[in-house]
């Protein structure tokens, strides 16, 4: 990676970072004091001074109070469970080194803060008949555009002791989402098969797997137990990175006198990290954020999915052909809360050889992977059976059946964090000595609720445009939350 992509990188990290936060949901000292300098006085620091005050969200601190300065007005805050966070950047002159650039250490200190982000998507929970929520796992993540509208199928872990079937979809973080479709589909399921989904957003279902006989990360080192069963183990790509290859995860198996069509089952699902290096990604658009999201509204959904592989962003699978690995599939989205299982169809009529070499690749520490195998057996050809939808409720009382029978273009909106729409499903039970399986299939986008004060880092923006650019990025923000971890404990 070029010298100068590393410095511009390192400068967006002091730009949309540069603060050591001593507040979790503070509450602002005063309106004049949301730009521009304040004085602080505070039990944590180790010297008084000039500090920039910036707004950020979602923090995870101590408890702890400080005091403003700010001319001759003086305000005191104390932690609070409900309101805004502020950061608070002190000028030092004292520097450290990250990835062999020397940069001042009170410019980069961003504070034990942003590692308790998680998953925006709607989130989905079974209520049971006793009235209790099962949580279930989330709808379309990554669609945070309207351009990005997608449909997605997830599958439930739940099965009806009663005629009706009760899920809701809640917007738990601040955003606002709009569902197009919701389905309930219910399928007979067959011993030991599971539903895996395509690239396509297609549900496969798969049995009979083999794993692999190795599975070694980019510096040589076994991750077979990781990814060999079905457990609390997973690979994270979170290996000691090189700054110009992608975190890598490289399997073999042996295909002599296997099957024709080859299928590579991954269980898996994105970091709550991606989430950590998402959030500095969009505040660096700073008082523009808006802007920007109404302009990719209308973005081409091919060309950002293409970016997001090039970035690293997205899971990539390639497969050794005649010595050299080539990309053959890439899964774009999985969501951080559940693990998912995702299908590629190897490509046939290639040269793979007797020993299948398959790798697969993330920016550092975006993806885990739970489990990897080929499955033997597969159909595509399904029968699911559409559940009726009887009643569609919103918390604030409000019918939107209507809304979320058909694909129209007449969205259901979960616009406030808090809000649901209760869903009632009219279940069908299955002939005994049947098993089957419930499916959510929804299809929607949402925007992200974001506020930020600065200006715009176009320099850092461009840059982020380069392959393997978000994968540096991912470093710079790890190292820069380490160093600042340090100096809090030092503190």
């Amino acid at each position: 990676m070029k010298k100068n992509l590393i410095v511009t990188l390192l400068i967006s990290v002091t730009l949309i970072q540069g603060c050591t936060v001593y507040q979790k949901n503070a509450t602002p000292l005063s309106e004049a004091t949301n730009k521009g300098k304040v004085k602080v006085i505070h039990s944590n620091l180790s010297s008084k001074g000039s500090y920039s005050v910036h707004k950020y969200n979602n923090i995870s601190l101590d408890d702890s109070t400080f005091y403003g300065i700010k001319g001759k007005r003086k305000e005191s805050i104390t932690l609070s469970e409900s309101t805004s966070v502020y950061l608070i950047d002190p000028k030092k002159t004292k520097s450290r080194k990250i990835l062999g650039i020397t940069i001042p250490v009170g410019v980069i200190v961003i504070g034990v803060v942003v590692l308790v982000i998680a998953c925006n998507c709607p989130y989905v929970d079974i209520i049971d008949e006793s009235g209790e929520a099962s949580f279930q796992g989330t709808l379309f993540p990554g669609a945070i555009f309207e351009s990005l509208e997608r449909t997605d199928q997830l599958v439930l872990d739940y099965q009806p002791k009663e005629d009706n079937v009760q899920i809701r979809i809640s917007n738990v973080l601040p955003e606002k989402e709009y569902i197009n479709e919701v389905k309930l589909l219910q399928y007979q399921v067959q011993p030991e098969e599971r539903l895996a989904i395509n690239k396509a957003g297609e549900l496969i279902a798969t049995s009979n797997f083999m794993t692999a006989e190795s599975a070694t990360d980019m510096n040589g080192d076994t991750r077979l137990k990781e990814v060999s069963e079905l457990d609390e183990f997973a690979y994270k790509f979170n290996d000691s990175p090189k700054e110009d290859e992608f975190n890598r995860l490289d399997l073999k198996f042996n295909i002599e006198d296997q099957m024709d069509d080859l299928n590579l089952v991954i269980r898996g699902k994105q970091t709550e990290w991606v989430e950590v290096v998402g959030d500095q990604f969009f505040s660096l658009f700073g008082d523009r954020f808006n802007d920007w999201t109404q302009k990719m509204d209308k973005v081409d959904p091919e060309k950002y999915n293409q970016s997001a592989a090039r970035t690293g962003l997205s899971l990539r699978v390639l497969a050794k052909i005649e010595g050299k690995y080539k990309l053959i599939n890439v899964f774009h989205n999985a969501g951080t809360k559940m693990n998912r299982d995702m299908i590629v169809n190897l490509p046939p009529n290639l040269n793979y050889g007797p020993e299948l070499e398959l790798r697969l690749e993330s920016a550092y520490r975006f993806w885990e992977i739970d489990h990897v195998a080929l499955a033997k057996n597969v159909r595509s050809e399904i029968d699911f059976e559409e559940l009726e939808l009887t009643s569609a409720t919103s918390n604030t009382e409000m019918d939107v059946l209507k809304q979320l029978n058909t694909i129209d273009g007449e969205y259901a909106n979960i616009l406030n964090t808090g809000d649901y729409i209760n869903l009632n499903f009219k279940y069908t039970y299955p002939e005994e000595g049947i098993a089957t399986k419930l499916i959510l299939k929804g299809t929607g986008y949402y925007h992200h609720e974001k506020e930020y004060n600065q200006e715009i880092n176009k320099k850092a923006l461009r840059v982020l445009k380069k392959p393997m650019s978000t994968h540096l990025y991912s470093q710079i923000i790890e190292q820069a939350y380490t160093l600042a971890k340090n100096k809090q404990e030092q503190q």
